[in-house]
Formats: structure tokens, sequence, C-alpha cells
């Protein structure tokens, strides 16, 4: 499934996805979680995912990982199956709950985490303290996590994702439980990483965030996609407005080519840009 066009092997590539839960009985009656799921993330983009409440982000990204299997649907991930084994140090998934292990420190887990992917233990503890710094957690770093706040956590969870230095992160509500430094410390980490090259794939309901970060959203709704581009794509459908420079009042109100005849200087025409929110509810109307 890779792109021929291109010659490079996508980072995410998915035809045809669908995933359903349950077993179609009065019991268990069948719930399409997506449906019929059409997604191309190239090598280096940051792309957000958006969408309401159970529109299937979370899905999306744990079949991504592996941890949930499609119903139908073709899917490669750096050019393989989830599943493959050979994914482990290359693809980073923090999910959108705090690492189920209360009793260890966050030191001790990501080291844990690190070995398992590979890495020697001597490396995977010096980058494991390494992540901490970065994430503001090294005076903490050997108490045990049940003790810690939800921000701290979160910041815990995302020290998981990173800490085999991977090229494709699946990030589930990043900034959720952070206050504002916390936020701008993560923001500004997942710039630096994309910057060296990594692949972003992000769920949030931080639509200022995504803004910030990501040239491209998709947006879930019931399921599917219901719409794919990049943020000036998608917003910029505005109303278009002349832009002078050196112009009174009375100059302002008229015409470019007069603008000109009187000695003003026309910088250009500009189409401002919608706000996510705008986008979001328009869907949400639609629907």
């Amino acid at each position: 499934m890779s792109d021929a066009r291109e010659g490079v092997v996508p980072a995410i590539e998915i035809r045809g996805l669908d995933v359903r839960f349950g077993r179609g009985s009065r019991r268990a009656p069948t719930v399409e979680a997506l449906r019929g799921v059409e997604l191309h993330v190239a090598p280096g983009e940051i792309v957000g995912l958006l969408g309401p409440n159970g529109s299937g982000k979370t899905t999306l990204l744990r079949v991504l990982c592996g941890d949930l299997r499609p119903s139908a649907g073709e899917l490669r991930v750096l050019g393989r199956a989830p599943a493959d084994r050979a994914l482990v140090r290359r693809v980073g998934f923090q999910p959108d709950e705090p690492p189920p292990f209360p009793a260890l420190s966050p030191r001790e887990i990501l080291a844990h985490l690190a070995v398992l992917a590979g890495l020697e233990r001597g490396p995977a503890r010096v980058r494991a303290g390494e992540l901490l710094e970065r994430l503001g957690l090294g005076k903490v770093a050997d108490r045990a996590l049940g003790g810690f706040s939800t921000g701290m956590k979160k910041r815990t969870a995302i020290a998981c994702a990173l800490v085999t230095g991977p090229e494709l992160l699946l990030l589930d509500e990043p900034t959720s439980g952070l206050d504002p430094s916390g936020s701008l410390l993560v923001l500004e980490l997942l710039r630096e990483l994309a910057d060296r090259g990594a692949t972003i794939l992000m769920a949030s309901h931080r639509l200022d965030e995504v803004e910030q970060l990501c040239g491209r959203v998709v947006v879930l709704a019931g399921g599917r996609v219901r719409r794919d581009g990049t943020l000036d794509a998608l917003l910029g459908g505005g109303t278009d407005a002349l832009c002078l420079r050196g112009a009174d009042a009375a100059l302002r109100a008229r015409l470019e080519a007069e603008a000109r005849a009187l000695g003003a200087e026309v910088v250009g025409w500009t189409t401002p840009r919608r706000h996510l929110f705008e986008l979001l509810r328009e869907l949400e109307r639609g629907a």
C-alpha cells in the first residue's frame, strides 16, 4: 500500500476501515465505531484528529497502535501491519489515561518500557531520565505514580509514548488535564519532534492548540471522515478584505483602483480564516 507516486512509504495508510463492536444480538447490538474510513498521512505531517465524543477518534488510534483489530479494510503503519513487532520502537502511543502502574515510579515505568522495546538497560535509564527532566518530572521521577496529580500522570503518559524515540506518535488528548504551563511545555516538545521529522496524529478537543500545531485536520463524526484538509483549505472561506496602508478613513472606503489613483499603497487582498469552532458547529448542524 505504499504511495508509488511519491516513492515514499506513508506513515499511515487506511482504506475502507470498519470497526464494529457487539454480536448483532438484542443483548449485544452491533455498534459501528468506524465506517469506511480512508486516511493517508505522509511522513513528517502533523495531523489533528477532531470530532465530538463518540465520533471514533480513540478507536482509530487504538487500531493504528495494534490494540484493536479492524472488522474490515486495509491499513498500514510505516508500511507494516499495526501488530507487527517491528513497530514497537517506531510507534509511540499515548492513551487518554495514566499508565496502569500506580506503585511504580515514572523512571521505573519508562525504563521497563524501553527495555521491553529492545533498548539496553543502561541507555534505557538515561533516556528515561532525560525525558522526565524535559517534561518537568525530574524532581518526582522516583516517586510512586499513584500519588501524582492528573497533570503529572499525563506528563508521564506522554513520556511513555516518547521513550523509544518513535518515528510516529499517536496521541489521545495530549494536553487534557494539564495547566497552561504544562500544555505549553508539551506543545513545544511536539514541535521539536516534528522539526526532527517525526509524524504526529493527535486527537484533541483543544482547537486553539490544534490550530497552533497542526498543518492539517481530519474531522470524524459518526465513525466517518467528514472533512480532511489543511486549515487554510477548510477555514479560509471568509469575506475578502482590501488592505490599505497610508489611507485615511474616507479613502479606505473606496475601491483598490481609486485608492491607487489617490496615492495610497495597496498591501493586497486577504481572506480571513474562520475558526475551527465554526467548522465543527457547521458539521454538527448538517448531521
